[in-house]
Order: C-alpha cells, then structure tokens, then sequence
C-alpha cells in the first residue's frame, strides 16, 4: 500500500490539475488513513450503513 500511495502522489503532479482523475486521487489520498486502517483490522466496517442503522435505533429507544 505504501508504494500504491506514492504512486498516486507522483501521479498528481503529472495529470492536469483541474481534471476528474486529479479530483479522484486526492479524494482517496485524503481517506488513505481509514483505508489503511481498515485492511490492517478486518473487523471494521467498509461501509457506515451498519454503524449508522444502530445508532439510529439506539436512539429510538
């Protein structure tokens, strides 16, 4: 993952800076601490469906 990270580093300095791909590798890059996180811990949850789906039922009650 470390060499996927620079990688896409190296890559924003070669790509026009207003384009979608640009848009997308920051996107990334800025979640690049969760997403490390969560391959290093398989118990976390991709997504935050589940997460939020309790939070709100707890809430009910």
């Amino acid at each position: 993952m470390d060499n996927i990270e620079l990688w896409l580093r190296a890559k924003l300095g070669l790509i026009s800076q207003t384009s979608k791909l640009v848009e997308a590798i920051r996107y990334d890059l800025s979640r690049w601490q969760g997403l490390i996180r969560f391959i290093d811990e398989g118990s976390i949850e991709f997504a935050s469906n589940i997460v939020e789906r309790s939070i709100r039922i707890s809430s009910e009650f």
